[in-house]
């Protein structure tokens, strides 16, 4: 099942409101999904990515919109996700076949 819940725009407002904690998220443009990630700080690395303005994962410099879910199994979770996503369209989201999962 995908990360249900609000589709967050990625702006600077609401990347420095989400918490410092482990979470599942996944990364969008234009309503697509180009990538899912987990962290044990969703805080620092949302804050790095925007403002490194994503550094050297030049893929995910199209985001757009995000969804993000707070767990303490995070990497579980999107190991999930990836294989569910993997399973439906038969290819990884275009993204996590270019960077490394934090």
């Amino acid at each position: 099942m995908p990360i249900k819940g609000t589709l967050f725009p990625w702006d600077k407002t609401n990347v420095y409101l989400v918490e410092a904690e482990s979470a599942t998220f996944a990364l969008y443009h234009d309503n697509k999904l180009i990538y899912i990630g987990s962290t044990s700080d969703l805080s620092k690395t949302f804050r790095e990515y925007w403002e490194s303005k994503f550094n050297n994962k030049s893929c995910l410099k199209i985001t757009n919109n995000y969804r993000r879910e707070y767990r303490s199994d995070y990497q579980e979770r999107a190991d999930r996700l990836l294989r569910e996503y993997k399973k439906m369209h038969g290819k990884l989201p275009r993204c996590n076949n270019s960077v490394e999962s934090d």
